[in-house]
């Protein structure tokens, strides 16, 4: 099955969640290609099996300004067929902790994805929260392989 890890990422953090999570399916054995949105068409979506959307959470509990931009042209899209999981990060002293990847649960179920596995949202920066991301790319890893 084909895996596009999309991700939004203002400052670099979420940007390193998803290497991690490339890094870790393809130790697995998973194909998987790395889209950051601010430059991948979204119409190349449609190309892939399984989607795994990522972004950082903003503001008053917004998605990162290239996710938006991304989700915003891919509505009306027909995702049927396809399966997704979402991740996301954000400090939990910020109001709206980690709602990015609900957002984005929401909007790929309304084209027609189903869900496959359950979010991540990590709490605070990529590079202390290394295991809780490893341990869900294999766990996403061993899913994408019962499917």
């Amino acid at each position: 099955m084909k895996t596009a890890i999309i991700f939004g990422s203002t400052t670099g953090n979420n940007e390193k969640i998803a290497e991690a999570i490339c890094l870790t399916l393809k130790d697995k054995g998973v194909e998987a290609d790395l889209k950051n949105a601010a430059v991948f068409p979204f119409k190349e979506t449609l190309i892939y099996d399984i989607l795994l959307l990522g972004s950082s959470t903003w503001g008053d509990g917004e998605l990162q300004d290239d996710m938006i931009y991304f989700i915003s042209n891919l509505k009306g899209s027909n995702l049927n067929g396809k399966k997704y999981a979402t991740f996301g990060v954000r400090e939990d002293f910020w109001p709206n902790f980690c709602t990015a990847p609900q957002i984005l649960e929401k909007e790929a179920k309304a084209m027609g994805a189903d869900c496959f596995h359950e979010s991540l949202r990590v709490n605070g920066q990529a590079d202390s929260n290394m295991d809780q991301i490893t341990s869900w790319a294999e766990s996403i890893a061993d899913a994408i392989k019962a499917l």
